[in-house]
């Protein structure tokens, strides 16, 4: 009779030990889906921010290809030939991304 109770809690342990294993492996699994979404973002983010500079280094304009993107440019008054150094700001989906570079002096914002 005291072996049928060892064994009983040895099975309850186990089980125990099992679903406490299988629950952070879910967690894990939910961290690393949102860790690599979140970087998808800032990738994109990233993106955006060097098209927005790309663009006012040749037209004039900081803009973005992506409509919800929200792009500004600061100038800097730091002159190099007939350029200028600006700073590309871009706001998307929460996630925030700048990059310098050399623009046409006078460019639009």
């Amino acid at each position: 009779m005291r072996s049928r109770g060892y064994m009983a809690v040895d099975v309850l342990a186990g089980i125990f030990l099992l679903a406490a294993m299988a629950t952070a492996l879910v967690v894990a699994a939910h961290v690393q889906a949102s860790s690599a979404q979140a970087f998808s973002d800032q990738r994109k983010a990233n993106a955006i921010a060097q098209e927005a500079l790309l663009n006012l280094q040749t037209s004039g304009k900081a803009t973005s290809s992506e409509q919800a993107a929200t792009v500004s440019v600061q100038h800097t008054g730091e002159r190099a030939g007939d350029g200028e150094w600006v700073e590309v700001r871009v706001v998307w989906q929460n996630r925030h991304a700048s990059i310098v570079g050399l623009a046409p002096a006078g460019g639009a914002p």
